[in-house]
């Protein structure tokens, strides 16, 4: 086998793999079946359970964690949080990850690298929670941060008008 058949078939390889995760990925999202704690509970963002927050479309707990009739009351709850992070004065990515997501917890400094790649937004950026579209970009690079899969817009967006 030359260099060049090896390079093809490596590349063909690499498609089907990619093509075979991302349909199983939306499989068990669909199916609410398997995979992450947050696709199984319906929370895309992890949002821990506490018994002073009853949140709308929270159906329960799991473990630590919320869950939720729908993506979108996740959401919703992850916009909530967010804007009450304003009030607090955390509003630029670091400081959002550093206390959704604290250190001690996580790996902080890579979380918000890749959150601000996928938003778009440089980790200083002051988020504006007044912004849907600013709001979704961000919420939604968490959540692929927190479950490894992209959502929707639509459920983001649909959670943003709901809070």
């Amino acid at each position: 086998m030359n260099y060049r058949t090896a390079l093809i078939s490596c590349a063909i390889i690499g498609c089907f793999l990619t093509f075979k995760l991302k349909k199983d990925a939306v499989s068990m999202t669909k199916s609410g079946q398997g995979g992450a704690v947050g696709i199984r509970n319906k929370n895309p963002l992890n949002i821990e359970y506490n018994e002073r927050n009853n949140w709308k479309g929270q159906t329960g707990r799991n473990g630590r964690f919320c869950t939720f009739s729908h993506n979108k009351w996740g959401f919703r709850a992850g916009a909530r949080v967010l804007k009450s992070y304003r009030n607090r004065k955390v509003r630029t990515i670091t400081d959002i990850v550093n206390t959704f997501a604290p250190p001690n917890e996580n790996d902080s400094e890579r979380y918000v690298s890749l959150v601000c790649q996928w938003a778009g937004l440089p980790p200083s950026h002051v988020v504006d929670t007044n912004n849907d579209r600013e709001m979704a970009s961000v919420l939604r690079a968490m959540a692929r941060m927190e479950v490894g899969i992209e959502f929707p817009l639509s459920d983001v967006m649909a959670g943003i008008a709901l809070a």
